[in-house]
């Protein structure tokens, strides 16, 4: 599986959308990697000073990004290296990834900071994509969090990820999650038209935590549309709660 690319689609997946990334240019995961470790390389002019980092983040790698350079980067797994799918951020390859935040609001406020704490991880192997969200939340007790069929649309907390695996800028592989493990997934295409009706064959685990939810997604690679003949990919990506 080549190097996979990431960039922000500026609008076109605001699907029922509180954040989006502040980076509205393009975010590029980039991952270099050895036969017998994985690396990764800084990222340029996308890392904050250190006085505006609160103390429990100067330990974390933050790739908050800029309009100018938003730049972060993915980490590919290697074998010996699982991910167990529990909805817990605890497996030590997501602590070794640099983490995607300090997201903004499309509504009621866009543009300005988003009023909870997100988090967001990519690693990917050969065969699939896992996504790993940290949804704080200052008011646990208020999480919505119901349990309903696949593709619901009872009022909830929902974290999504939208792939351009076709790198478009007009077609979306949606999938997304509610604290109950509840699943939806979106084919968007022409822009705006959505086909909620596809299903995709995919795995989530969510987790309810004193200080918000978790949540981890395993995407086979499989439901996704892509070139496999490039040496290195290039896809739109963005993140929604």
């Amino acid at each position: 599986m080549p190097p996979i690319i990431f960039r922000t689609a500026l609008t076109l997946f605001c699907l029922h959308v509180m954040f989006i990334s502040e980076m509205q240019a393009y975010l590029s995961l980039q991952t270099n990697t050895t036969d017998t470790q994985v690396t990764t390389q800084p990222a340029a002019t996308v890392r904050p000073g250190n006085d505006n980092i609160p103390p429990a983040e100067k330990n974390l790698d933050m790739r908050p990004g800029t309009a100018e350079y938003p730049v972060m980067q993915a980490v590919r797994l290697h074998p010996g290296e699982p991910v167990v799918l529990d909805g817990f951020l605890s497996d030590p390859a997501w602590r070794n990834t640099p983490v995607a935040t300090r997201f903004t609001q499309r509504f009621p406020h866009d543009g300005q900071p988003a009023t909870e704490k997100t988090e967001v991880r990519i690693l990917y192997t050969d065969h699939a994509i896992y996504v790993g969200i940290m949804a704080y939340d200052s008011a646990p007790d208020s999480i919505m969090a119901p349990l309903f069929r696949r593709d619901g649309n009872l009022p909830s907390d929902w974290v999504y990820v939208s792939f351009d695996s076709y790198n478009d800028r007009r077609t979306a592989f949606t999938f997304a999650v509610n604290p109950r493990g509840v699943q939806k997934d979106i084919l968007v295409y022409n822009d705006t038209n959505e086909d909620v009706l596809w299903d995709a064959v995919w795995e989530a685990k969510t987790q309810i935590l004193d200080n918000g939810w978790s949540a981890e997604m395993r995407i086979p690679l499989s439901q996704l549309r892509f070139s496999a003949d490039l040496d290195e990919l290039e896809w739109g990506i963005n993140f929604q709660r």
